[in-house]
């Protein structure tokens, strides 16, 4: 694996946002290190993806097609890009079903956003289970930091969530080795 600099060099972003001056925004606080593609709406973000895209920020509630949408026609074109959803709206448990890497709450702190970006693109060069298992640590970590604890535990889908996780830790493919190697590169926390 190579190193973070590394990982993001020549990298494009596709940033799918409908919000006046964001997309600007988010293309203007990754720099001269990404290349940033800009979509207004659904429709846009669809005929903008190709291959070389490397990493989606993607809102989640965007005209003509959902955000939800857009990311499931990614996938059922075999798009298999880290992603990144972007929303003002707090998350479900409904969001453990979305193939996503990460799910940021607006508003995005430019740290933050680079943070994420920079992980995404690590993430990238790791196998394909232990990219799983980032991802659904992050979505349990989004939804622990913004649900109830007594709606969550009685959420079936956070059962589940919790189940995938132990299930991946299991596996040889996630280690702790590969964990510990991978460190904060790939954006990967102690949680609880």
């Amino acid at each position: 694996m190579s190193d973070g600099a590394d990982s993001e060099a020549g990298r494009t972003v596709l940033i799918a946002e409908d919000q006046d001056g964001l997309a600007e925004l988010y293309a203007d606080i990754l720099g001269a290190s990404y290349e940033s593609r800009i979509a207004k709406d659904g429709e846009e973000a669809l005929a903008q993806m190709n291959a070389e895209v490397d990493i989606v920020l993607l809102d989640r509630q965007m005209p003509k097609v959902h955000g939800d949408d857009v990311l499931a026609e990614f996938r059922a074109r075999d798009f298999d890009q880290p992603v990144a959803m972007i929303s003002a709206v707090y998350p479900e448990p409904e969001i453990v079903a979305l193939d996503i890497d990460e799910y940021l709450l607006k508003p995005v702190r430019s740290a933050q956003l680079r943070e994420v970006v920079r992980a995404l693109a690590a993430r990238t060069e790791c196998s394909k289970a232990l990219r799983e298992y980032l991802a659904l640590t992050s979505i349990k970590t989004v939804l622990e930091a913004n649900m109830d604890t007594q709606a969550l535990t009685s959420s079936d889908n956070y059962q589940r969530l919790q189940q995938q996780l132990a299930d991946l830790r299991e596996t040889e493919d996630v280690t702790t080795a590969d964990l510990t190697a991978s460190g904060p590169a790939v954006g990967f926390r102690e949680y609880k």
